[in-house]
């Protein structure tokens, strides 16, 4: 998993460390951000307010992504693939 999703978890991860907040990310985006962080895909399936929601109230995509991010301070992903054992 890790291997076909880091160059867009570091990119996206760039993307937040440049921004400072998850506000300015598009939907794929905090997605991936969700998984670099848990290690999970979102549970969340869309990024609509709920019903009745209030004006400027969160969605809960952005609910997911601002607890992704307080659950794990950096991403979970290793910067480099490991190397292979040389057994």
């Amino acid at each position: 998993m890790w291997e076909k999703n880091r160059p867009e978890v570091r990119r996206v991860e760039a993307c937040l460390a440049t921004l400072g907040t998850p506000s300015g990310l598009r939907v794929p985006e905090r997605r991936t951000l969700i998984l670099s962080r848990t290690g999970a895909a979102a549970v969340t399936k869309n990024n609509k307010p709920r019903p009745g929601a209030e004006e400027g109230e969160e969605t809960p995509l952005m609910k997911e992504t601002r607890a992704a991010l307080a659950l794990q301070d950096k991403s979970q992903i290793p910067p480099h693939p490991p190397t292979p054992c040389q057994c």
